[in-house]
């Protein structure tokens, strides 16, 4: 890491990263035992998400009615 893909050759460098694609993915990829097992690897983490999916739970907006 990082790396070059001959086939996109302007591009300079590339870097491999974990997806969350929503909160469970991101979740599942950043739990305790998963950063565990990366130290003890020796590993590194490019975390890809978008935190617009699912991240905030959808509530149902009502308008007070003592405001009315």
């Amino acid at each position: 890491m990082p790396y070059h893909d001959p086939e996109r050759p302007y591009v300079n460098y590339w870097f491999a990263s974990s997806e969350g694609e929503d909160v469970e993915a991101f979740n599942k990829c950043i739990a305790e035992q998963a950063q565990d097992r990366l130290e003890q690897e020796g590993g590194a983490c490019i975390m890809y998400t978008l935190f617009a999916k699912d991240f905030i739970k959808k509530v149902k907006l009502v308008l007070d009615l003592n405001f009315l």
